[in-house]
């Protein structure tokens, strides 16, 4: 077994293109269009039937999420190899290529600081549950996702393959990192934003379709079965308080 493809997701195929061509100086080796899109790859001038690097247009929401949130952790997506890291910087900096830091020496010359809490937290993972690290970065941004977009229709099968998991597996780590399953999870969510909204005056139709419900009977069974009344007790109990 040998990896052909990897990926990298791009905002502009064609952009991405000259940046990885022009700039960086891989090689074009496939361009098949498919709609929208295009199948678009380059490989490295040294290695030509080598792994192919995938321009893969950026068109599915939770990845964006991700992308920000690495770009916020400052966690690379990839990384490359050059012969001489202090030439290449250069060329590239004369290119108009900006970095967010300069190159330095590694290994014990570099003075240790303090972990972040992110870096804190995904320590405790690790110790807690043995799965590889990019798991818990997926997951973790699929729960972003959800908790920014609660009120859109989200399927389980989206989030699942965002993660690069099947729909099994990634319900089976959701759960193991945060003690209920994804649904649950997104169920839970909604009900208490609508009881807020509730709260603040708002119409049970109206509360049912800012929280993502389709269906007013959905939304009532299933606020009932969570917080033991109907949509309409809930709102009467909260107006008499």
């Amino acid at each position: 077994m040998k990896i052909v493809v990897t990926s990298v997701p791009v905002e502009d195929q064609d952009k991405a293109l000259a940046f990885y061509t022009d700039v960086l100086g891989f090689i074009k080796k496939t361009e098949v269009p498919l709609g929208e899109y295009k199948w678009l790859t380059v490989v490295s001038p040294q290695e030509q039937s080598g792994v192919e690097l995938l321009l893969e247009p950026m068109a599915f929401e939770p990845a964006k999420v991700y992308q920000d949130s690495l770009k916020t952790a400052g966690i690379p997506w990839t990384s490359f190899a050059v012969d001489d890291v202090q030439q290449e910087y250069e060329r590239l900096v004369s290119l108009g290529v900006e970095f967010s830091i300069t190159p330095r020496e590694a290994g014990n010359v570099m003075p240790s600081s303090p972990k972040t809490l992110y870096e804190q937290e995904l320590d405790r993972l690790y110790g807690d549950i043995s799965l590889p690290a990019k798991q818990y970065m997926l997951i973790r941004q699929s729960k972003r996702f959800m908790e920014q977009y609660y009120s859109q229709r989200i399927e389980l099968n989206d989030l699942a393959k965002a993660a690069f998991m099947s729909r099994f597996h990634y319900v089976r780590v959701f759960k193991l990192l945060y003690g209920v399953t994804p649904r649950n999870y997104l169920r839970d969510m909604r009900i208490a934003k609508a009881k807020e909204l509730l709260k603040s005056g708002y119409s049970i139709t109206d509360a049912c379709l800012e929280v993502g419900y389709e269906s007013l009977a959905t939304f009532s069974t299933t606020f009932k079965k969570s917080t033991g009344y109907s949509p309409r007790e809930f709102q009467s109990l909260h107006k008499t308080l």
